[in-house]
């Protein structure tokens, strides 16, 4: 064997020792391999899960927001409604006695300071029980609710008008710096009542408004 063949032989020797040597580290190191692939889809896995559960946690909290930003709506809504009932007719929607002697109070102080005059004039329907009691409530109702909006329209933005109960009605009449207006108010409110119909379709005479005005006159201070 010539020196070639040797010098081949020995080298093919290290090829076939060295493929062999290779072949061993991969059977040896597989384990690890997976190993390491199982954690790494584990912890793909355990960060899908996060994010899962934080997207429901965000969702949560902002449902969580919503209920609460409604029960507060919810709440200011129910005192506002409480507030406008102890104030207000809950079937006319105008003030109510309460109302109206805080509303009176304010205006008797305010022509004493601007030293202008004021009316109170109470108007009350007449035959308003028969109605009521021949056709029924819902009628009577209705009709109340009819006359408190002709009698607003009686009046200028500036007056008031409320219900003290029942059939009875009362005026505001602020800044008077004329008589003949109360009178005038007076007489228009009982035209204003006719004509009147009912939510059940009967017909019915329609009653007549009876008027009376009491005028507050506060004292002028004399100039020197």
């Amino acid at each position: 064997m010539g020196p070639g063949a040797a010098l081949y032989a020995r080298a093919s020797a290290l090829l076939s020792l060295a493929v062999i040597v290779g072949v061993s580290e991969d059977e040896q190191l597989a384990p690890v391999h997976e190993e390491i692939r199982a954690y790494q889809l584990r912890a793909a896995a355990a960060s899908v899960l996060i994010i899962v559960i934080g997207l429901a946690l965000m969702r949560m909290s902002r449902q969580l927001a919503i209920i609460k930003a409604r029960e507060v709506e919810e709440r200011i809504a129910h005192a506002s409604q409480v507030e406008y009932l102890a104030y207000h007719d809950g079937l006319s929607g105008l003030p109510n006695r309460s109302f109206f002697s805080k509303l009176l109070e304010q205006g008797i102080a305010q022509a004493r300071r601007n030293q202008r005059q004021l009316a109170v004039m109470f108007l009350d329907l007449d035959r308003f029980k028969y109605i009521n009691d021949t056709l029924g409530h819902e009628a009577g109702d209705d009709l109340l609710k009819q006359v408190a909006e002709r009698l607003k329209n009686c009046l200028r933005e500036s007056d008031t008008v409320a219900r003290l109960g029942g059939d009875e009605f009362v005026a505001l009449i602020g800044d008077l710096s004329d008589d003949k207006y109360v009178a005038s108010v007076a007489q228009k409110s009982s035209p204003h009542c006719r004509g009147l119909s009912c939510c059940s379709g009967r017909s019915f005479e329609s009653p007549r408004a009876s008027a009376s005005a009491s005028i507050h006159r506060t004292a002028r201070t004399s100039r020197a």
